[in-house]
């Protein structure tokens, strides 16, 4: 999407009575908006180009811990996880999740999409218990931020089935289990 994961914030307000220097994002919201248009149309291979860009771009405009860091981390990730580029994609990730743990806690909603988007990849890799930790992390999250009826939640619930049914235990789903994998809470 145009928005959501792949948004970037505005530069940072100073405190007030300290010198004011405006930030200009202008090559950065170009990159973005070049590499969102060729993941979007499916050309992974530009997208990793342009979110390679954006990175360096984002680096430089806002510093190596900024959240637009995380979210170039983000697109690239995302890019070379398309690409089957999964050791890749773990990196990319893994730096993404530091900068939203730092910057947002860990138990915001962008730290939540972060840990999910790192366990897809370990479940690629058959890391599923990394995997299976990172998205009970990240189901605990977004069902206290944003409720077990959420889009978010249920997604990160079905993720989190596949991967303990990829280990022979989906019966252990935790306390809910969602009404459309059938069965009644254990």
């Amino acid at each position: 999407t145009a928005g959501g994961a792949f948004a970037q914030t505005q530069p940072r307000q100073k405190p007030p009575g300290a010198p004011v220097r405006q930030a200009d994002d202008s090559r950065s919201q170009a990159l973005l908006q070049e590499a969102q248009g060729a993941f979007q149309r499916g050309d992974f291979p530009a997208a990793q180009a342009a979110g390679l860009k954006l990175l360096e771009e984002n680096v430089r405009a806002f510093g190596a811990d900024h959240l637009n860091v995380g979210t170039a981390l983000n697109l690239l990730g995302a890019a070379y996880l398309r690409q089957g580029k999964f050791a890749e994609a773990e990196g990319q990730f893994r730096r993404m999740l530091a900068i939203y743990e730092k910057r947002l806690g860990a138990g915001h909603e962008y730290t939540a999409a972060a840990l999910n988007s790192l366990a897809l990849v370990l479940e690629k890799l058959g890391d599923y218990a990394g995997a299976e930790t990172l998205l009970r992390r990240s189901l605990a999250i977004l069902e206290t931020k944003l409720g077990t009826n959420h889009p978010d939640t249920a997604t990160t619930m079905s993720n989190l089935a596949r991967v303990l049914d990829s280990q022979g235990k989906f019966a252990d789903t935790g306390s809910r289990r969602p009404a459309a994998a059938g069965g009644a809470k254990p």
